[in-house]
């Protein structure tokens, strides 16, 4: 028996077992059918075991939540979900490969509700480059694909599907290509999909400004050709084992700037209280730092050349922005400079301003550093 007339036959049985639903005309119970219906249909053999789904929302390590949605497909060995209450799950967008927004009839309306959903999860950051490891000391980094957000709908909402291609097509003029679907089907019509020049686009890092939507229909066999897609989606997107530490410093999204490493400074009389670095001296920071320095040069500008320690000079590398507009001296300088003052060094330390002491904070997952002679309490909130 040909694959794509088992695939006919589900997709007959869904719609059959979708109209009787409706029939109760209760969303409550429509809506459960038309998400329990895909669901039972992927997860029973139509995707390989490692993609699981559920519902709820997504968030980053940068504070970022997505809006409430219909299926999450996420790695079923390497995730960790967060229950936040007995009906909203929560995922890390590092363990999920992307979403489907499920309608029962997709009218203009509903299809924009679809997209606005797609859109949140696609505005939270999801690094672009993943790390494994192949030993006790070795790494390995590579490129990932951003996320996937698609719509699946049972029936048209007395309208067309070519008349659906232009609503998303208004719909994408108005937003930047990093935010739009990856495509979306019509069961029993057709799938609409983005192409530039005669290839079609699916994947996330591969839709730009540059493709234009198609609208193919493909009828009986849509069920079939949007499964044959999502598994590529899901294939292409790499999950690695989450690890949780990256949300022991939650970061914040700063004028579109990635932060972290910001909220350090505790109440002097209620330690359970904390403060953090207001927005507009994160900003003053990044745009006042334009070049960058070794990681052993802000050491030997903050405390010299310390004997005892060149093996931690050697051992520091990489790269870092030193933030010293009022080019403040290092220790070693202060305690080079000769004086007439009878001041002990730790006297001199704390009585000449200079960037030996201070902190590293993280914008775009890049270090700068901070001296603590530049906070002052007006800096915090």
């Amino acid at each position: 028996m040909e694959i794509k007339k088992i695939f006919n036959l589900i997709s007959q049985k869904m719609m059959a077992e979708f109209y009787i639903s409706a029939e109760f005309n209760h969303h409550g119970v429509k809506g459960d059918y038309r998400e329990d219906a895909l669901k039972n249909f992927l997860e029973n053999g139509k995707l390989p075991k490692q993609y699981k789904l559920g519902n709820g929302e997504i968030i980053s390590s940068y504070s970022q939540t997505s809006k409430q949605t219909d299926l999450i497909v996420y790695d079923n060995n390497k995730s960790i979900i967060f229950q936040a209450s007995d009906s909203i799950q929560i995922y890390p967008i590092e363990t999920i490969y992307g979403i489907i927004e499920i309608k029962s009839k997709l009218s203009k309306q509903k299809l924009n509700e679809g997209l606005e959903n797609i859109k949140s999860l696609k505005q939270i950051h999801s690094p672009s480059f993943i790390s494994k490891k192949l030993g006790p000391t070795s790494t390995v980094t590579y490129g990932n694909t951003p996320p996937f957000g698609v719509i699946f709908a049972y029936d048209l909402g007395g309208n067309s599907l070519d008349s659906l291609e232009e609503n998303l097509r208004e719909w994408c003029s108005k937003n930047p290509a990093s935010v739009w679907p990856n495509m979306i089907c019509v069961l029993n019509q057709g799938l609409i999909l983005f192409r530039e020049g005669l290839k079609d686009r699916l994947h996330s890092n591969e839709i730009t400004d540059e493709c234009t939507t198609i609208g193919l229909h493909f009828k009986e066999d849509s069920l079939f050709e949007f499964t044959s897609r999502l598994i590529s989606l899901c294939s292409t997107r790499k999950v690695e084992v989450f690890d949780i530490s990256q949300y022991s410093d939650i970061g914040l999204i700063v004028d579109g700037l990635r932060v972290k490493g910001v909220r350090r400074w505790k109440h002097k009389d209620d330690p359970s209280k904390q403060f953090c670095l207001k927005q507009e001296f994160i900003k003053k920071v990044y745009s006042e730092c334009k070049e960058q320095i070794s990681s052993k040069e802000l050491l030997i500008k903050r405390l010299g050349n310390i004997s005892g320690l060149e093996q931690l000079y050697q051992d520091t590398n990489g790269l870092v922005y030193l933030y010293n507009p009022e080019n403040y001296k290092g220790m070693a300088d202060i305690l080079s400079t000769p004086t007439q003052s009878s001041e002990s060094i730790i006297e001199r330390l704390q009585n000449e301003k200079n960037i030996a002491n201070g902190f590293f904070m993280y914008i775009n997952e890049v270090p700068y550093f901070v001296p603590y002679i530049y906070v002052t309490d007006e800096d915090l909130e």
